[in-house]
């Protein structure tokens, strides 16, 4: 991706027009509106002029967090392998953060942090319905967010609270260190999910498009057909008695890379893809484009795959994990599309005895005359 000046895109989206703004820099006096702000009421007027500069960001919620930095022209995520993300999302984000204007002083008690979603564990519990403690239930969760440019000292640390819609939207922070709360007019959305900066869908294949599905290692087999408009034949016939399922029980596995979401991802260089994969599968298309996917099962029932597709080279470094839903589907075999077999009817063991004339064992018939009494008979 060629270089994109943030500035640019800063001006273009807050539709500001700043001179030389890029080396502009708040000298202080002449608004009150937030601890830095400038002449027009830029909150963060320090981020401003050096959006260029950023070369690191990370926001902390909870036990979730989001670390990102700069990889040569491309954005990258630390807790998965310096996987990349959207150029797009953090220059979005950036320049939210950098739009915020307008700023008014809130509280500075640390007991009402809660209230607007700006508490820390070192906060004193106020004792109302809105606790503190950012993890009680209720509390919307701080967001602690924090910004690098090649400094060892973060450019900017920042509290990140409650969103407002009413009368404008925006949002409350303050200042890490600092019980002075503000409430900056423009629009932010926090994201401590790195995945939702990342293109996470490896791969698009359309169903129309296909013409064949190629699996060998674990179970192998060959789905075919001529063209869009014919049904796909498997080279394996069923056993004897048995049918398939459906008129068309390879939609799922044909569909399969219509959207492929990946959970987590890893170096292809570790050692389990060392080994051979246990299945690999081939998907074909009617312009003899390949898509090439080897298989790893997991002990959860989901899968590690590595990619291979015609004129994708940036494939190649990466494995992905999927769920079980979808290695269900990749690691389906003949068996999978039969008809059930018929339940057999229960042994027969023989008929059972009357219960109205089979004697009981242990009983003396009954044969109409009483049982003599036991003693000496009590005659003379």
């Amino acid at each position: 991706m060629p270089k994109q000046k943030l500035i640019i895109s800063l001006v273009v989206a807050a539709v500001v027009v700043v001179a030389g703004w890029g080396i502009h820099q708040a000298k202080g006096g002449g608004n009150s509106t937030g601890p830095s702000a400038d002449q027009e009421g830029i909150f963060l007027p320090e981020l401003r002029a050096q959006l260029n500069d950023v070369v690191r960001l990370e926001m902390h919620q909870g036990e979730n967090s989001l670390r990102v930095h700069k990889q040569g022209e491309q954005w990258v995520a630390d807790d998965m392998q310096s996987y990349p993300v959207k150029f797009e999302s953090v220059r979005e984000f950036l320049i939210q953060l950098a739009s915020l204007k307008d700023a008014e002083k809130k509280t500075s008690n640390p007991a009402r942090h809660a209230d607007l979603g700006l508490a820390t564990p070192a906060d004193p519990d106020p004792g109302l319905a809105t606790p503190a403690t950012p993890s009680a239930p209720g509390t919307t969760v701080t967001t602690r967010l924090q910004i690098w440019t090649s400094a060892e000292k973060p450019l900017v640390e920042l509290l990140l609270g409650n969103t407002r819609y009413q009368p404008t939207t925006g949002i409350y922070l303050r200042r890490a260190g600092e019980d002075q709360c503000w409430s900056a007019l423009g629009q932010l959305r926090p994201v401590t999910d790195v995945k939702r900066w990342m293109d996470t869908n490896v791969v698009s294949l359309s169903t129309q498009d296909l013409a064949s599905v190629q699996v060998s290692g674990d179970g192998a087999y060959l789905i075919q057909r001529a063209d869009p408009d014919s049904p796909y034949t498997l080279d394996l016939a069923p056993p004897e008695g048995r049918a398939l399922n459906t008129a068309s029980p390879f939609s799922a596995l044909t569909a399969s890379l219509s959207w492929t979401s990946f959970e987590q991802v890893e170096a292809a260089s570790a050692e389990r893809y060392q080994l051979p994969p246990e299945r690999t599968v081939v998907w074909t298309t009617f312009d003899g484009t390949t898509t090439t996917v080897q298989l790893w099962r997991l002990e959860d029932g989901g899968c590690w795959a590595r990619f291979e597709q015609d004129g994708r080279a940036e494939l190649e470094p990466w494995a992905y994990s999927f769920p079980e839903s979808k290695a269900k589907v990749w690691f389906q075999q003949l068996e999978d599309w039969l008809e059930p077999l018929p339940e057999e009817p229960p042994a027969d063991e023989g008929t059972p005895p009357d219960e109205d004339t089979a004697p009981d064992e242990g009983v003396p018939p009954d044969d109409g005359v009483p049982p003599e009494k036991s003693g000496d008979g009590g005659g003379n």
